[in-house]
């Protein structure tokens, strides 16, 4: 390895190796920090309508990191720092909706009296699903989910 110091450069060409150096060292280390990570955004519907609110996972099929998005208004959006690796995963759609019914929150939750939730959406995009996507090495990824009751 070779020290800038050991290098013949006059002080102003010493400047701009050093520069270059710590330019180069910050590109690996925030690409490092990335660790290959890839940002994935895109739309939910059910019935062709935006799901109003839910959550996507991103499970991996194999080695990798699961990787969770709330659903707002019909779209989901992880940045890159917390988004999938490259691979294969199965994703998990999920989505709650009142029921009508109220129960007790409970003696060590004072009691409250709160709306009672259930998970709307079919099996087949949850629990069981059904949903898989492939995620290459691009930084950025759109994928669309349509979901319908039948």
């Amino acid at each position: 390895m070779i020290h800038v110091d050991q290098l013949q450069l006059d002080h102003g060409n010493r400047s701009m190796v050093l520069t270059i150096c710590v330019v180069i060292s910050a590109l690996v280390g925030c690409e490092s920090r990335q660790g290959g990570r890839v940002a994935v955004s895109g739309s939910v519907s059910y019935d062709g309508k935006p799901l109003e609110s839910g959550q996507v996972v991103f499970e991996p099929q194999g080695p990798g990191r699961m990787a969770i998005a709330q659903v707002v208004d019909g779209h989901y959006s992880i940045a890159r720092e917390r988004g999938p690796m490259p691979g294969k995963y199965v994703v998990r759609i999920t989505a709650a909706r009142p029921t009508g019914a109220k129960a007790s929150s409970g003696r060590l939750s004072g009691n409250e009296v709160r709306d009672v939730y259930e998970q709307f959406l079919p099996a087949r995009y949850n629990e069981a699903s059904e949903l898989s996507v492939e995620i290459g090495a691009t930084p950025r990824l759109e994928h669309d989910f349509e979901l319908h009751s039948e």
